[in-house]
């Protein structure tokens, strides 16, 4: 190896130094600093990726408290609530309750029954046929009281005909009423 340097003039040396400097630069470059710059590069889009994610699962936690705050109010309100569903087996007992009701209006029945129940995951509807006759003040009173008495049965229609009126006779007229009675779910009317 001396006798090599010997015959090297020194600016030859000093060359071959600077070449040897350059590479060693160069491998330290693509070799040691651009592996860490990729790898700082890929920690940043991480940590942007995790800051998106927090921020998603943030506002999901958000969203599902508020979520269960009105779940919440809502079940109090229905435990506040005084309506409380009867089954839906007591069906001739309600049409009795009904029946009795429309004779202290005043209220003349010709018809009651029930119709085939339709099940929901709250309640089960049962429809009611009720017609007669009666004048048209003693019908308003009738769903007036059926309102305030039984506030789980829905008048779904209703028809009055009335004649024309006679002097010194009190008007009467027939009607039909289409209620919908709500009943607690799960049990199934006969």
């Amino acid at each position: 190896m001396k006798s090599l340097m010997k015959k090297l003039a020194p600016w030859q040396i000093d060359a071959a130094g600077v070449g040897i400097c350059v590479l060693l630069t160069l491998l330290l470059i693509f070799g040691g600093i651009q592996p860490l710059l990729s790898s700082r590069a890929n920690f940043e889009s991480q940590r942007q990726l995790l800051d998106q994610r927090s921020s998603h699962a943030m506002k999901l936690d958000l969203a599902k408290a508020q979520i269960t705050n009105s779940l919440n109010l809502v079940r109090n309100t229905l435990e506040a609530s005084p309506l409380r569903l009867s089954p839906a087996t007591d069906v001739n007992l309600r049409l009795s309750q009904i029946s009795s009701r429309a004779t202290r209006s005043g209220l003349d029945i010709n018809e009651i029954r029930p119709g085939l129940s339709a099940a929901s995951s709250r309640y089960e509807t049962i429809p009611v046929l009720l017609a007669g006759s009666g004048s048209f003040s003693r019908c308003t009173q009738f769903l007036r009281s059926l309102h305030e008495e039984f506030p789980d049965t829905a008048v779904r229609s209703l028809e009055l005909i009335a004649g024309p009126i006679e002097p010194g006779r009190p008007s009467n007229a027939t009607f039909s009423f289409d209620l919908r009675w709500h009943a607690a779910p799960g049990s199934q009317a006969p």
